[in-house]
């Protein structure tokens, strides 16, 4: 399959028919964005109908940023490809296992020590924000 990566204007994008029921909470996606920018980019089709991306595209409408970086595939949004891609980017996910989430704990450890003594606090507070079992 052809694709494209593509900046477009978070105006340019329509989200039609999702499999999720609701966005659910995205704070902490909007705080990442706002201040990393939008990492993953988003999935759209050749008529800028998103595939995958309902949820960064509301971090960023949060944060207030307009340009999304993008997939552009040579498909439409509800063929049998675009479904293929829903599942996989929603399903295949392997989360971090405890031991991992505490050696980038540690690591971040070191590096906010190497960087700044006094804001090693907040940092450890992020990271253990972000990856709390729930």
């Amino acid at each position: 399959m052809q694709r494209e990566f593509v900046e477009v204007d978070i105006d340019e994008v329509t989200l039609k028919e999702s499999i999720r029921e609701e966005i659910g909470d995205i704070g902490m996606l909007t705080t990442s964005v706002s201040k990393l920018g939008l990492l993953t980019p988003i999935l759209i089709d050749r008529n800028n109908i998103v595939i995958t991306g309902a949820r960064r595209i509301a971090a960023c409408r949060a944060a207030g940023i307009r340009q999304l970086p993008a997939i552009r595939l040579a498909t439409d949004y509800d063929s049998m490809a675009a479904l293929d891609i829903q599942v996989d980017m929603n399903l295949c996910r392997q989360p971090l296992t405890s031991k991992e989430v505490e050696k980038l704990i540690d690591k971040k450890r070191l590096a906010a020590s190497r960087q700044s003594a006094g804001k090693t606090g907040a940092v450890l507070s992020r990271i253990k924000q972000l990856f709390r079992n729930d």
